[in-house]
């Protein structure tokens, strides 16, 4: 073919057709860039931009009925993981990128690299998306050292606080239920461990001793803060530079056994994560927190344990479409894994609201999280602030139930109390309210499905068709109501004893698959993956932020690059009229 077009038709109709191969390929590969990364490169074509690579080869979650089941295949995916990325790895470093961050729990790679490689990363055939990451700022509390506000405040501390008291807490309490065995994780700012009030409630915590063993029950996934951070880069022991994580884990499981009882679940025990730097996040660090939680490992990144994963996990962030978050697959992945090995994911809706449509950032936005509004202040009203729905572009109704979360009095560093407005304080009295339940009937533990259903059922009702709410109840600003922990503990005690073991309903968000057996890792070819979470080829890390939705292959044609159109038509059209001429 191209000695006949040389022969007949001359070399500018032979570098006219390469021409237009090349285009075809480039219109190719540009299809496999989330169209913010996309926007981002043609911006700066030669400016390194951060973003994941995603695989083609996800391994979903099965219906798990067994805690056996569970650790097998989480041990699995590890696995499956770590051979599918050995595989790929070679294939960076020799275009040079010598740093990365992998992660097992979403089948990802983060690197960056300017557009010219991201475009030979986007043609291999084990890339199925390249999602942008960025990173935003959430939160605006006062740094460490923290101001005397917090001081001032600690006289104002009620007994019980008094958004306990509005969703029935302290009923619970008196049936002799708060919470003992059961585990919530926060995923925040971090966490002042030794405050008064949640020092005992720390698992890493030996009360008879005083000592504490912080393996498996912490993890940093800040690596890149500024020399000025209060808790540095990759903290040994919980530290928290912001204050945010603090107060939400306080809300949850707060008690220092005298006067300030301020967490709905005081015997609960808690684990954490960092995942902010003084408020500002990306989704690498996101993802990376719920990889730990998922399999806790030691303060090395070493031997995951899944038997250790905690049974809730706080969510009171978000990763809002400035991060790169607005049709996502990594972190939906990632949430999905989470809640189907029986994590249940309390999440906060938002502080954008009135406007409907306003619950619009994951993971809020995700059928998986259980997502949080917030009242007014000692009522039953929507706060203003509280995000409504339906989520965008879609007709899913959130958030799916609300507690207050005005003017909420919580543990906040250094051993003071401080009260906060937002619809984070409101999700993690809804972790507390799951660990309630979950300890008055054991039946409930990890399973996903009913404990949502306990919850909904058991909220005070506040219908409402604003927002398009296609019915009273649920609706798009109060999603079941209210919530009510006496009540959900009652709803709780009713449900007897299954005959046989747990149906597999009780992970329904991802489709049933076999589980694999798990194999211990040989040695990998160019990669010692998990064991650790982390896997670094240099001794510095670039932190973040990005997603997408790899399995929605019709978003793909959005992300096209305009510029190979124009080319592939103008160069089309030049050879056509070449051809008729000859």
């Amino acid at each position: 073919f191209f000695v006949f077009l040389l022969l007949h038709m001359g070399k500018a109709a032979v570098l006219l057709f390469l021409y237009f191969v090349a285009f075809c390929l480039c219109e190719q590969a540009t299809e496999t860039f989330h169209r913010r990364l996309y926007d981002d490169f043609m911006k700066e074509p030669n400016a390194e931009q951060s973003y994941f690579i995603s695989l083609t080869e996800f391994l979903e979650f099965p219906a798990a009925t067994t805690e056996q089941e569970y650790e097998r295949f989480i041990l699995g995916k590890i696995q499956h993981a770590q051979q599918t990325q050995a595989d790929f790895l070679p294939f960076l470093r020799a275009l040079g990128i010598t740093r990365f961050q992998t992660f097992w729990i979403s089948n990802c790679i983060e690197i960056k690299s300017n557009y010219e490689v991201a475009l030979m990363i986007a043609k291999h055939p084990a890339v199925a998306r390249l999602e942008a990451n960025r990173r935003s700022t959430q939160f605006h509390l006062p740094h460490l050292p923290f101001s005397s506000v917090a001081r001032k405040n600690e006289k104002q501390v009620e007994s019980i606080a008094s958004n306990l008291r509005w969703i029935n807490v302290p009923r619970v309490w008196d049936l002799g239920i708060r919470g003992e065995g059961i585990v919530i994780a926060t995923a925040d700012t971090g966490v002042q461990w030794d405050h008064p009030a949640l020092i005992n409630q720390y698992r890493g915590y030996n009360y008879t001793t005083g000592e504490a063993d912080h393996n498996y029950n912490w993890w940093d996934a800040v690596h890149d803060a500024d020399s000025t951070n209060y808790c540095g880069n990759d903290s040994k022991e919980p530290c928290d530079d912001n204050g945010h994580g603090t107060h939400t884990i306080g809300s949850a499981v707060g008690d220092d056994g005298g006067e300030h009882q301020v967490g709905a679940a005081p015997e609960a025990k808690w684990i954490g994560c960092r995942n902010m730097q003084r408020g500002t996040g990306s989704p690498s660090e996101y993802i990376e927190c719920l990889q730990f939680l998922l399999a806790p490992t030691d303060s090395n990144g070493n031997n995951p344990q899944p038997t250790k994963r905690p049974h809730v996990i706080v969510n009171s962030y978000a990763c809002p479409v400035s991060e790169g978050c607005e049709d996502v697959s990594v972190l939906r992945n990632a949430v999905d894994s989470v809640v189907s090995s029986g994590i249940f994911m309390s999440v906060a809706s938002g502080n954008s609201g009135p406007a409907c449509g306003s619950t619009n950032a994951p993971p809020a936005t995700y059928e998986s999280s259980f997502t949080v509004g917030s009242s007014e202040s000692h009522s039953d009203s929507v706060a203003r602030f509280s995000s409504r729905g339906p989520v965008p572009d879609t007709f899913i109704v959130k958030p799916d139930i609300i507690a207050q979360g005005d003017n909420v009095m919580s543990c906040f560093p250094i051993d003071n109390y401080l009260s906060l407005s937002g619809t984070s304080m409101a999700a993690p009295q809804i972790a507390g309210v799951v660990a309630l339940v979950s300890q008055a009937n054991s039946v409930l533990e990890r399973n996903i499905e009913q404990l949502r259903s306990v919850l909904e059922s058991s909220a005070r009702e506040i219908p409402n068709s604003a927002c398009d709410s296609p019915t009273d109840v649920p609706n798009n600003l109060y999603g079941y109501g209210m919530v009510d922990a006496y009540e959900a503990v009652q709803v709780a005690l009713q449900i007897p004893e299954p005959s046989g073991s747990r149906s597999a309903s009780a992970t329904p968000f991802v489709s049933a698959s076999p589980i694999p057996s798990f194999v211990p890792p040989s040695p990998p070819r160019e990669l010692t993956l998990p064991n650790s979470p982390l896997t670094y080829t240099s001794d510095s890390h670039e932190a973040s932020s990005a997603t997408t939705d790899r399995q929605s292959s019709s978003n793909n044609s959005n992300n096209t690059s305009h510029t190979c159109r124009l080319h592939l038509s103008l160069a089309g059209a030049l050879l056509a009229s070449l051809i008729a001429l000859l």
